[in-house]
């Protein structure tokens, strides 16, 4: 991903989150300057979806505000270290 990840980009993110398949599903958010709350809220539920099917989802490469971001939501257990 890359850019921003917010109200203005959430339809279009949650469409294709939704056409992901597969036991490990790997986002790289190294690209991404700033997300909110539909935004994270978009790769929550791409989690879910992913989890239903007997898979994991992994995000990678935050920095910045979209780690912040994730910290601040206590949400920063899901970015990998890497």
């Amino acid at each position: 991903m890359s850019g921003e990840l917010d109200l203005a980009g959430e339809d279009y993110v949650r469409y294709v989150l939704h056409q992901v398949r597969g036991r490990r599903v790997v986002i790289d958010l190294a690209g991404l300057d700033f997300i909110d709350a539909r935004g994270v809220a978009a790769i929550l539920g791409a989690r879910d979806r992913v989890a239903a099917n007997g898979g994991e989802l992994a995000l990678r490469g935050a920095r910045g505000v979209v780690r912040r971001v994730f910290g601040l939501l206590e949400l920063d257990a899901l970015l990998e270290s890497a």
